[in-house]
């Protein structure tokens, strides 16, 4: 049997031509964004506006300029419902600042959709042609290799600083995005380890890069990443034309790392050097011992010898049985019931103030503050079921009506997100986003040369990401989220594109270069103004002069941003100008009138104003919007007091 890589040839009759190189040099730009994603990942994710913000300037600053010069490859039709879906859904969150009850937070969501939208053009412009597609697979599985290599050296230099209590937290600092940052490109690493023309060294480091990627994942202890890494495993594997080659490379790597499962999570390395140095060379270990199986099973496949010769197939799915029928029965020996066991975790996951013991992280648990999440999302989508609250202002409803001492600022799942903030139409919006690529993987697996490889690694790493973010809040974390829709978008074209480069027309090229010129005259500001409040914030030890004078721009380039009135009141009161942080705090509560903490500036400022019954009812209208803050609790009962004192 032949892997469906073995249609890719290149011509060798002739030298490579500069229309070919050309051609090699367009898929830069997508692979541009990859090296970005990587950047904001060894910052934090990329999460802080001042982290995530330049970079999608500098993404639609590069759209103007590719157009400018005529290098924008014409998008294949097939793509065109995926990308004008996200237009419409980029038109409709943006229509909800008429509505939002967080302007400030609907604006900032609005240009991460739009970085998200580009990076999915990219991914259908760039990345559409069968050569190009496979360069960008490989490129996600190098993206993979190198963030699991990079985590795996930390592991083995004994970093304490990599966990938060037993679980990895670098270098995103979130355990769950930690985990995605590794295992969304597990199935292009697999992908190319089961590539029949490669050769076995090179299969056998795929397979190596693979096993140390799904190890140093398991250190995560992320339950929606295993959830979205199985499904991803499973749609790989369903849509690769060799999938009894496919699934023994799968088994050779996964094997060896369910031997070292368990130490990947024990122990509490946040404490303990050599508990982190433990887990590294585990994980180490069974990266070896993949590469020699995966290295054999080559050998074995370029020699057609057993189990391949036509039997890869049945010898695979006698295997995976046998594997699942002990996976099973060591299960049930140890956990009781599958039903039984399911149904304890349930009632775990859906009990919103459970009694904790000991770390609750591990896959043995099903205790969660998701439930909670969503059920504030769905009262949200219930009082406003066609518009939504606005789109990223779901934190508006959850400090009002959540019943958990947590702060967060997302539903952690992308259908209970669109649901809340833009209603029943930007669900279906959303939704089209997401599933319509997925829709076209079937056609891509159909495609010419090697877009049935392609589609593979491509198809995996998309449907991975599509699980994982309803499950978490992987769209505010544009590390994870650009690779995710890079792949979108390529997988959207559905393998139509032709071989040679087409090029948009002028007209096109126009359209795109004056939408990128509303964007960025919209967005350039947003982020200077991030920057001044960064500036203002860093100078305020030493002039308060010049930290006023940074934050009044800040409030100027920034109309609906609340953060530089706050800032700017907080200095003043300290400066011991009252009436002037009165002013400040006031405007900000203008801006963002359900916003609690410009309403907890404003009870400060009234206080030091000498207003206290005003400073009283500032806080009583915070506490509306956030009965379950501590500090306003505290704040209440001393007014209360003093009021006391006052009348008396």
């Amino acid at each position: 049997m032949t892997s469906a890589i073995d249609e890719v040839v290149l011509p060798r009759s002739k030298p490579l031509s500069g229309r070919l190189i050309a051609a090699a040099a367009f898929i830069v730009p997508p692979i541009a964004l990859l090296i970005v994603a990587m950047g904001l990942a060894l910052r934090g994710g990329g999460v802080a506006a001042e982290q995530w913000q330049p970079a999608s300037v500098g993404v639609v600053a590069s759209l103007l300029v590719l157009a400018a010069v005529g290098a924008i490859p014409s998008v294949p039709r097939a793509a065109w419902p995926a990308l004008g879906s996200f237009a419409a859904l980029i038109a409709w969150s943006a229509a909800s600042l008429l509505w939002s009850a967080s302007r400030e937070a609907t604006a900032e969501n609005v240009l991460r959709l739009i970085t998200f939208a580009a990076a999915t053009a990219f991914g259908a412009g760039y990345a559409a042609r069968p050569r190009a597609a496979l360069s960008l697979a490989a490129s996600l599985a190098l993206f993979g290799g190198l963030a699991a290599g990079l985590i795996e050296l930390k592991l083995l230099s004994g970093s304490t600083s990599a966990f938060f209590g037993s679980r990895l937290s670098w270098p995103i600092n979130y355990a769950n995005a930690d985990a995605a940052l590794v295992w969304l490109p597990v199935p292009p690493l697999l992908a190319f380890a089961a590539a029949y023309p490669l050769r076995p060294l090179v299969r056998g480091m795929f397979g190596l890069l693979a096993a140390l990627a799904l190890a140093v994942g398991l250190a995560a202890g992320s339950r929606g990443a295993a959830i979205a890494l199985v499904v991803a495993l499973i749609a790989s594997v369903a849509i690769a034309r060799d999938r009894g080659r496919f699934a023994l490379t799968l088994l050779a790597v996964i094997g060896p790392v369910a031997f070292v499962a368990a130490r990947m999570m024990a122990g509490d390395p946040s404490s303990s050097s050599s508990a982190a140095r433990e887990r590294g060379g585990a994980a180490l270990a069974a990266s070896a011992v993949a590469a020699i199986l995966v290295c054999g099973l080559a050998m074995l496949d370029r020699r057609n010898r057993f189990p391949f010769r036509e039997r890869d197939r049945r010898v695979a799915l006698a295997l995976w049985a046998m594997v699942l029928v002990i996976g099973v029965g060591a299960f049930a020996a140890k956990a009781g019931r599958p039903d039984t066991w399911l149904e304890a975790r349930w009632n775990e996951f859906s009990n919103v103030h459970p009694t904790l013991t000991g770390d609750v992280s591990h896959f043995g648990t099903g205790f969660s503050n998701r439930y909670e999440y969503w059920r504030v999302a769905w009262r949200t989508f219930e009082a406003h079921p066609v518009d939504g609250i606005g789109s990223g202002a779901f934190s508006v409803p959850w400090f009002r009506s959540r019943s958990i001492d947590e702060n967060v600022i997302d539903a952690h799942s992308w259908q209970a997100s669109a649901l809340a903030e833009t209603g029943i139409v930007g669900l279906a919006l959303t939704a089209l986003v997401f599933l319509l690529p997925l829709a076209a993987i079937r056609n891509a697996r159909d495609g010419r040369d090697a877009w049935p490889i392609a589609s593979v690694a491509l198809g995996g790493t998309a449907v991975y990401f599509v699980v994982h973010a309803s499950l978490d809040w992987l769209l505010r974390i544009p590390a994870v989220a650009v690779p995710g829709f890079v792949a979108l978008g390529a997988l959207a074209t559905g393998g139509r594109a032709a071989g040679d480069l087409a090029f948009t027309g002028r007209v096109g090229r126009a359209a795109l270069a004056s939408a990128a010129i509303v964007v960025l005259v919209l967005a350039i500001p947003v982020y200077l103004s991030t920057v001044a409040v960064d500036r203002a914030e860093s100078k305020a030890a030493t002039s308060t002069k010049d930290a006023l004078a940074e934050l009044d721009a800040a409030t100027e380039l920034n109309p609906f941003a609340t953060e530089p009135l706050l800032v700017r009141a907080t200095i003043l009161q300290l400066d011991r100008r009252p009436r002037a942080a009165l002013r400040a705090a006031t405007e900000a509560t203008e801006r963002g009138p359900q916003n609690w903490t410009a309403w907890l500036a404003l009870a400060g400022a009234r206080q030091s104003d000498g207003d206290s019954a005003g400073a009283r009812a500032a806080l009583d209208h915070a506490a509306a919007l956030n009965p379950r803050a501590p500090q306003l609790r505290r704040l209440q009962r001393s007014s209360a007091r003093t009021g006391a004192r006052d009348r008396w």
